[in-house]
């Protein structure tokens, strides 16, 4: 990144600690353990000079916009820094942290949905080199860095319009609720542009519901733009901060939150095991292993909705691994289980499913008679 100096010092602190070494063949090899994190004291004494050399408020600004990231916004920085002076803020980023000192450089103007309608523009600026922003991050405690990252976090949602959605999307929404709905139109509507930007920041301050939304909305863009494994990803993030955050608080949560965290676990683990079956196939383990747990979930709460979509999960799991002798007993247990519910929909396609079973271990009349059955139903329940 245009430091010599820089190249160098790091190269040779990561030969001294053994995190780059000879392989037999006279290569230099990544060590088995390599430490990332440690600077040179070369470095780090060159960074520090050029921080010293800074006014306090300008190292303040400077501070605030390494928690964004190595990339950030000057409006942000502005905003959570120098709030009612944000144009003088600004201007001390252009023209002395930029054009004089050289610490960053622009990257250009950033238009959102909601700056275009308030006719603002956010400009984007990028540190000279990324050792000066892990510098000044590094340098921050604990408690302050959770709180710039919430600041951040909020500054971003208002700078952008975004705002966290209030539930996970049950999995068959997620076509439906886009049909005739743009990706443009979509996007703008949500705010999702930035939601994993915006579920780190909250992460990182510690706010693990709102970053759990997050993840969820990025998931559903991801799986608008047809990014199958990013949504994955998304989804097992999610669903690992939900896992954790429940066992950590377990004790001091009431019926009602109890409840509400299963839930949408629930559906994360629903939303996942959809995704899998696109993006790694309708065999794959994960997705069983997936539907496996949203249906454990699924029988906790106790409601025959969530509990027959998962169990049809898992049947469907098994017959596409064809173990129909496997697909074929939950099916008949989704049976039994859709007489509870009365609208007779749950129960049509879990007989449907069923002959699916039946048909594939050419059981062709049994197959036939449970088809006719759920066409029976569904009739009824068109004309009822």
């Amino acid at each position: 990144e245009g430091q010599a100096l820089f190249t160098v010092e790091l190269l040779r602190g990561l030969q001294q600690r053994g995190d780059l070494r000879l392989d037999p063949e006279g290569y230099w090899v990544k060590g088995p353990t390599p430490d990332w994190t440690t600077f040179p004291t070369r470095v780090e004494a060159v960074i520090a000079q050029q921080m010293q050399r800074l006014s306090q408020r300008l190292r303040a600004l400077l501070t605030v916009a390494s928690v964004e990231g190595e990339e950030f916004t000057a409006e942000v920085a502005a905003r959570v820094q120098c709030p009612g002076d944000e144009k003088a803020a600004i201007s001390s980023l252009i023209d002395e942290l930029g054009g004089q000192r050289h610490l960053v450089y622009p990257l250009g103007a950033q238009h959102t949905p909601l700056s275009v309608a308030v006719g603002q523009r956010l400009s984007r600026y990028r540190f000279r080199h990324h050792l000066y922003q892990a510098n000044l991050y590094r340098g921050l405690d604990e408690a302050r860095r959770a709180a710039l990252h919430e600041q951040i976090g909020h500054a971003l949602e208002a700078l952008h319009g975004a705002a966290p959605p209030q539930a996970p999307l049950d999995p068959a929404s997620w076509f439906s609720a886009r049909l005739g709905l743009s990706e443009k139109t979509y996007v703008e509507a949500r705010g999702a542009a930035i939601a994993p930007q915006l579920a780190w920041h909250f992460e990182q301050a510690g706010l693990m519901d709102r970053a759990v939304a997050y993840l969820q909305q990025a998931a559903e863009r991801a799986i608008y733009a047809v990014a199958y494994q990013e949504a994955a990803t998304h989804l097992a993030h999610a669903i690992a901060m939900v896992q954790s955050l429940s066992d950590a608080s377990s004790s001091a949560l009431d019926a009602v939150q109890r409840r509400a965290m299963l839930h949408t676990e629930y559906l994360l683990q629903a939303n996942l095991a959809c995704v899998l079956g696109i993006a790694r196939g309708f065999a794959w383990p994960g997705r069983g292993e997936a539907y496996q747990r949203a249906h454990l979930l699924a029988q906790q709460l106790g409601d025959i909705g969530p509990i027959c979509e998962s169990l049809a999960g898992v049947a469907d799991f098994h017959r596409n691994r064809a173990e129909y002798d496997r697909s074929l007993y939950l099916e008949e247990q989704g049976i039994a289980w859709a007489q509870h519910e009365p609208s007779g929909y749950w129960q049509a396609l879990f007989l449907t499913l069923s002959g699916h079973s039946l048909l594939r271990q050419g059981e062709f009349v049994a197959a036939r008679k449970r088809m006719e059955e759920a066409l029976r139903l569904a009739a009824e329940r068109v004309q009822g």
